[in-house]
């Protein structure tokens, strides 16, 4: 069965979906179920079931590379706050740069330890005076929010180009 979701009933489908993960971890098997979200008819491209898988699917729709897909899918689940931050972050990066901007999310630090941290890496051809000031100021509309939160995270660059 394939159901296209508007966004009057999507919250339905998404209760019916809840409903049927339950059924199978009671052990009733279902037919098969594939949706398909019609993005143009929704307020988002996500779906919000599972909003770290969103906000994962965020990153591949606006070009960011992430090398360490596990790892930082693994530290979304445990800090879904730094998740939902690096996505308002990148988006203002996408206001305050140009598109050639590149944005690379990466891990760093020791893994599984105090010191790991997720880092939002700008990376562009040409770096002029103002690029740590648009930084710098990024920075401080995230950071109060951020002093509340569990986790860590950080908007910087490597003034490497865009790979």
């Amino acid at each position: 069965m394939c159901q296209y979701v508007t966004r009057s009933d999507r919250f339905g489908v998404q209760r019916q979906l809840f409903q049927a993960i339950e059924q199978l971890k009671n052990g009733v098997m279902l037919p098969n179920l594939h949706l398909a979200f019609r993005s143009e008819e929704m307020d988002s491209t996500y779906s919000n079931i599972d909003p770290v898988e969103d906000m994962i699917g965020y990153f591949h729709d606006t070009d960011t590379k992430m090398n360490q897909i596990s790892i930082i899918r693994e530290y979304f689940y445990h800090f879904p706050e730094i998740a939902k931050l690096s996505c308002e972050v990148a988006d203002l990066v996408h206001q305050n740069f140009d598109s050639k901007t590149q944005l690379s999310l990466e891990m760093r630090g020791e893994t599984n330890s105090e010191s790991e941290y997720l880092a939002l890496c700008i990376r562009m051809n040409d770096y002029d005076d103002s690029v740590m000031e648009r930084i710098r100021s990024i920075r401080e509309e995230y950071a109060e929010d951020l002093a509340e939160m569990n986790g860590w995270f950080l908007l910087t660059t490597d003034y490497l180009p865009p790979r």
